[in-house]
């Protein structure tokens, strides 16, 4: 019985794996459903999920200024402004 349990039941380090992989629809159907079993049980790996959206997001922005901007650093307003961004959409 233990051995089917473990089947269905994942770790966080495991559910953060799959959640990068679920990223690049690299996940099978029991993969998935595992977790989403987990994701339903575990506050931790839904804000993980949702700060790994946000970096993503934040990543691609910044390539997108940087490509545009003879400078390789932010200015102190860019880094403030995504800052409050990165803020504003971890309380939403």
């Amino acid at each position: 019985m233990q051995k089917l349990i473990d089947l269905f039941i994942l770790n966080c380090k495991q559910a953060t794996l799959f959640i990068e992989k679920k990223k690049e629809g690299k996940l099978s159907f029991i993969r998935n459903l595992q977790l989403k079993l987990h994701m339903k049980a575990c506050v931790y790996c839904r804000l993980y999920k949702k700060q790994s959206h946000i970096i993503d997001k934040e990543t691609i922005e910044l390539a997108k200024y940087c490509s545009h901007s003879s400078e390789l650093r932010m200015s102190e307003n860019k880094k403030e402004e995504t800052q409050r961004r990165i803020k504003d959409q971890l309380d939403s």
